[in-house]
């Protein structure tokens, strides 16, 4: 079988790797993930009295999640582990 590797599937996975890499890169997504970061405080005031204690706690979560996203970008934005571990 040819494809460079000795794994089976092992260039298809090199290849979505790579994919991925250069969709998750700081270039793509950080822009974006500030955004949202600089409206979500706007956001869950506004709603917070319009949901429920359980959703209101994930949507904190997620904005905290959001956060980590981008110091990890300004830090280390090639280091795919450390920016979507709170995934």
């Amino acid at each position: 079988m040819g494809g460079g590797s000795s794994e089976p599937g092992g260039a298809f996975a090199s290849m979505a790797d790579s994919i991925m890499h250069q969709l998750l890169s700081k270039d793509v997504l950080y822009q974006p993930t500030q955004d949202i970061d600089a409206r979500y405080p706007a956001w869950l005031a506004a709603n917070r009295d319009k949901l429920s204690e359980e959703k209101l706690q994930q949507y904190v979560q997620q904005h905290q999640y959001i956060q980590t996203i981008c110091v990890a970008y300004e830090g280390e934005p090639d280091n795919f582990t450390l920016l979507f571990s709170p995934i």
